[in-house]
């Protein structure tokens, strides 16, 4: 017998060997005798030593075999074919994982933080749906994905996530393609039913993509989403984005969201030698012309011009000058500040603190004047 030549493998025993040598032979007979067509072919079963209580039958045993056989990663099969909740499909569970079959997907094996990630949605009765394609190696030689019929499972490094409709097609549009290789990279999340269940979202490693059916699928990152998140996203009076960020003459950028813009100069603040900045954002209901120099940058809007001067040492400058009554006499900031730091309101202006306490950078207070020169009261107002 086989298993007085070969070592057995771990978990059997030389009972099963022998009689899985038995069936595989029986079954060996039978397709030979069977055989008259590649129909026949693929639909009849296999046995595989030393496994001898399940076989592996039609298009499941075609796909386990083109991976090589019990010699793959899947190893060997641990139940006979079993038919799916919608009775159209049909599953068979091996060692390291299952091989789902569908007429219209054909035959293929969810392994490992795919399957979790397919299990926690639903597994094929989920909006995921059959499994299209095996695992597909990205580009970079590092992530993963799985195409199934609903949408796609992302992985790399350490778990994986799916991404499906308008946000994945958005995702494809940044360019460049792959997807993955866009300045938002890989998905960090499931895609997210928001509050009310009309609108959807996506985390990435650099942002995320938001989607509404009254306001289709864009991408918000960088200091726009640090003001957004904490203004409340789409919960806050910006409510969701109407439009992709656009950068402006002056290298600074500006969004629109259904109520207002959210415009990002670019005079940051460094916060000490954290390798963390403070960026600011101003939220208007129109836009503002923006123009910057290599320390200031310019914002002009109705009846107003507020600049923003960086000094070495981390400190910035807000300065405005009021041309005319269309003027607000009260502006808003939208701060971009890291977890863990906050501010602080003094005489001279506002100081930002690491989480130890420790003073990291300062923003003096909004200077005012009108088109005369003359200094002028102005409400500024701070939103962490």
């Amino acid at each position: 017998m086989r298993s007085d030549r070969e070592e057995i493998p771990e978990g059997f025993t030389k009972e099963d060997a022998d009689k899985a040598e038995i069936a595989e032979a029986e079954m060996l007979k039978r397709r030979t005798m069977q055989r008259t067509s590649a129909q026949a072919a693929a639909t009849d079963c296999m046995t595989y030593w030393p496994e001898w209580r399940y076989q592996v039958c039609g298009a499941i045993r075609v796909k386990y075999d083109s991976l090589g056989g019990p010699n793959n990663f899947l190893l060997w099969p641990t139940s006979n074919e079993i038919r799916n909740p919608d009775n159209v499909g049909v599953r068979q569970t091996f060692t390291n994982g299952p091989i789902y079959w569908h007429p219209s997907a054909g035959a293929h094996p969810v392994v490992n933080h795919f399957f979790a990630a397919w299990q926690r949605n639903g597994w094929e009765g989920g909006k995921l749906g059959y499994p299209t394609s095996d695992e597909i190696v990205n580009p970079d030689n590092i992530g993963r994905r799985q195409t199934f019929q609903g949408g796609t499972i992302y992985w790399r490094v350490n778990e994986a996530y799916y991404v499906t409709g308008a946000i994945r097609d958005k995702w494809n549009q940044l360019g460049p393609l792959p997807a993955e290789r866009s300045f938002l990279g890989y998905p960090i999340s499931d895609e997210v039913v928001l509050p009310g269940g009309q609108g959807r979202m996506n985390r990435f490693e650099n942002g995320v993509i938001y989607w509404s059916p009254t306001t289709g699928a864009h991408p918000v990152s960088g200091p726009i989403l640090d003001q957004w998140s904490r203004a409340g996203y789409e919960g806050s009076s910006f409510g969701y984005p109407i439009a992709d960020e656009v950068a402006v003459q002056g290298a600074s950028s500006r969004q629109q969201f259904q109520n207002k813009w959210i415009h990002t100069p670019v005079a940051h603040v460094a916060l000490g030698s954290t390798g963390k900045s403070l960026s600011f954002g101003v939220p208007f209901g129109s836009q503002l012309a923006a123009s910057s120099t290599s320390d200031t940058v310019l914002l002009q809007g109705p009846g107003f011009d507020l600049r923003f001067k960086r000094y070495t040492g981390g400190a910035v400058n807000m300065g405005l000058t009021l041309n005319s009554a269309q003027a607000p006499s009260e502006f808003r900031m939208l701060l971009g500040l890291p977890p863990g730091f906050s501010w602080m309101n003094t005489p001279t202006g506002i100081i930002f603190t690491a989480p130890d306490g420790s003073k990291l950078a300062s923003l003096s207070n909004l200077l005012a004047f009108d088109s005369q020169g003359n200094a002028v009261a102005v409400n500024l107002r701070l939103s962490p």
